[in-house]
C-alpha cells in the first residue's frame, strides 16, 4: 500500500524588505569651504568669527610677515642703489667716461704724430726706428681707447640690467608680502549659520567651526 507524502507549501506574506549597504566616506556640509595659504608662516591674527558673512576680497587671516617685510626692504635698497649707479652722473660711470676721454685724447695726439712721422719717412726723413716707435705708440693708444670705450658701454648696459632685475625683484617681494594676507575670493556670500571651516597651511595651524 502506497502512502502519499504531504507536500510542503509556503504561503506568501507582505513584509518590509530591509537591505544594509556598508561603505566608507566623508560627510561635508553643503556650504563648507576650505581656505588655504599659499605661503608658510605663523598665524598672527584672525579677522572673522564663526558664522560671519564674508565677501570677495575680504581679509580673513593675517600671517606673520616679518621675513617678507625685511626681504621687501632689502629689495627696495638694492633697487635704489642700482638706480643711483645707472645714472649718467654716477661716480662709477663718470670715472669710466673720464678714462675713455683721456684715452681718446691720447689717441688723437699719437695718431697725429704717427701720420706726420709716416709722411716724413715716405720722404726718407728721419729714421726707421723713430717711425716704428710712433707706429707702436699709435697702435697701443688705439687699442687702449677701444678697451676703455668698450668697458664704459658694457658697464652702462650692465647697470641698466641690474636696475631692471632689482625692479623685478622688488615687485616680486611686494607680491609675496600680499600672500601673507589670506583673503576670500569667492563671489558668492556664505550664509549665516552655515558651517565654515578655515584651514591655513602654516606652521601654526588654526581651525575653527
Amino acid at each position: 500500500m502506497l502512502v502519499k507524502k504531504k507536500q510542503e507549501s509556503i504561503q506568501p506574506e507582505v513584509k518590509d524588505v530591509t537591505e544594509s549597504v556598508y561603505a566608507s566616506g566623508k560627510t561635508k556640509a553643503k556650504e563648507q569651504y576650505a581656505v588655504y595659504s599659499t605661503v608658510n608662516g605663523i598665524l598672527k591674527k584672525i579677522l572673522v568669527k564663526p558664522g560671519d558673512t564674508v565677501k570677495a576680497g575680504q581679509t580673513l587671516f593675517l600671517l606673520d610677515d616679518v621675513s617678507s617685510e625685511l626681504a621687501q626692504n632689502n629689495a627696495m635698497l638694492t633697487l635704489e642703489l642700482s638706480q643711483e649707479n645707472s645714472k649718467v652722473n654716477s661716480d662709477k660711470l663718470q670715472e669710466l667716461e673720464l678714462n675713455k676721454n683721456i684715452a681718446f685724447q691720447k689717441l688723437q695726439l699719437d695718431s697725429s704724430l704717427y701720420f706726420k712721422q709716416k709722411n716724413l719717412w715716405a720722404q726718407k726723413i728721419g729714421t726707421e726706428i723713430e717711425f716704428e716707435q710712433r707706429e707702436l705708440t699709435y697702435k697701443t693708444s688705439k687699442s687702449n681707447y677701444e678697451i676703455t670705450n668698450s668697458r664704459f658701454l658694457q658697464t652702462k648696459r650692465q647697470l641698466l640690467n641690474d636696475t631692471k632685475r632689482a625692479s623685478n625683484n622688488y615687485t616680486l617681494t611686494q607680491k609675496q608680502k600680499s600672500d601673507y594676507s589670506i583673503e576670500w575670493y569667492r563671489i558668492r556670500h556664505i550664509k549665516r549659520r552655515r558651517r565654515i571651516n578655515y584651514t591655513t597651511n602654516c606652521y601654526c595651524c588654526n581651525r575653527f567651526k
